[in-house]
């Protein structure tokens, strides 16, 4: 994702970036690659105060597309310890993370797109979404050495 300095200013456009108002995307395309500059005390601190608001439920941190563009393995190291557990929405996301040494739970949100993604389900100790017949019937038929955790949805 790309932003605008002014982050209390910014606008979304159709495709998702965000400019400052008064300025068009072509205006501040010649000046090349905007950053977002993270603040990890800040995210911490609103995982707190959301997940405060909900005691004693499971306040899972969902890092999916690269934590919408701000560094999953930079933010799920930020929550280390905080979170609970962590959630992705393909497996190659939950390999970034175990191989940047992430051992919080992590549950895909998608599930597996084929069975054969089952091995590194179990191999890596992740959890998954059920939601279609194909990946109850795939899950079934394999004999795991330990349980994958699944979230059904109905």
């Amino acid at each position: 994702m790309r932003l605008a300095r002014g982050a209390d200013d910014d606008l979304p456009l159709a495709d998702g970036q965000l400019v400052q108002p008064g300025f068009t995307l072509a205006q501040i395309a010649p000046l090349g690659e905007l950053i977002a500059d993270i603040d990890l005390d800040a995210l911490r601190h609103n995982y707190r105060l959301a997940a405060g608001l909900a005691p004693g439920s499971l306040s899972v941190a969902v890092l999916k597309a690269d934590a919408y563009g701000h560094g999953a393995v930079a933010c799920a190291r930020a929550l280390s310890g905080e979170a609970p557990m962590f959630a992705v929405a393909a497996i190659e996301e939950a390999v970034a993370l175990r191989e940047a040494g992430i051992e919080e739970p992590i549950v895909l949100l998608e599930g597996i797109f084929s069975a054969d993604e089952l091995a590194q389900v179990e191999a890596l100790g992740l959890g998954m979404a059920i939601h279609s017949d194909w990946q109850l019937e795939a899950t079934l038929a394999r004999r795991p050495a330990r349980p994958i955790p699944v979230w059904l949805k109905v």
